[in-house]
């Protein structure tokens, strides 16, 4: 993945980029504040992010599937930007949140499909950093609530850790824009990642990982 991808004002980008940033972050006080037309504006300046982040999540092998993209994206609307009751402090705020928000779209979808912690002790998740889901896969479903179930547990003790995995597997977001996110440095965040991704491939496998 590239660290170096343009986004909407996320990341180290040039000054258009940062003008961008700036607009999105002023929208999401006029969302706060329920100015009239702001919400619509507003997505109209993030969709094309909120896309990429949603089609980089599901296999192209499952074009039929009921959950695709432009449904995930209206889901995360519902859920985030129409309640208007959260204050959103800036643009990293929000795609921050949008990317907790696809875990919980993702892991309700997936126990709608009536999938269930695996019951096969052999079967392992093999841990990438990135997700790709097909949606209509059961082994995919029920790996997703297995994800969810280790994510869980490392953030109870490691909280920053699972919140870069999370920003980088839900989201898509590189080192560069999660330690701009979080305001670390990259370095910070490459650490912190490596660490976490030990630790889950630890628990993946059925192993103590502290």
């Amino acid at each position: 993945m590239d660290d170096n991808r343009n986004s909407d004002g996320l990341g180290t980008g040039n000054e258009t980029r940062n003008d961008a940033g700036n607009e999105i972050t002023l929208l999401l006080r006029q969302v706060h504040a329920g100015e009239p037309g702001a919400q619509d504006r507003l997505l109209d300046m993030v969709y094309g992010e909120l896309h990429r982040m949603a089609a980089r999540i599901f296999s192209a092998e499952n074009p039929g599937n009921s959950l695709q993209p432009t449904v995930l994206i209206n889901e995360l609307w519902v859920r985030t930007i129409r309640d208007t009751t959260i204050d959103w402090q800036n643009r990293r705020h929000f795609y921050g949140a949008a990317a907790g928000t696809m875990r919980r779209i993702l892991i309700d979808h997936a126990r709608s499909k009536g999938a269930t912690r695996r019951p096969n002790p052999q079967h392992r998740v093999e841990m990438t950093d990135v997700l790709v889901y097909a949606p209509g896969s059961e082994d995919a479903a029920n790996d997703l609530l297995d994800v969810d179930r280790m994510l869980a547990q490392l953030a109870a003790d490691h909280p920053e850790a699972a919140e870069i995995v999370e920003q980088r597997y839900f989201g898509g977001y590189t080192m560069v824009e999660i330690a701009d996110a979080l305001n670390i440095s990259v370095g910070t965040v490459k650490n912190k990642h490596a660490f976490a991704m030990a630790w889950l491939a630890a628990a993946a496998a059925g192993s103590s990982p502290d």
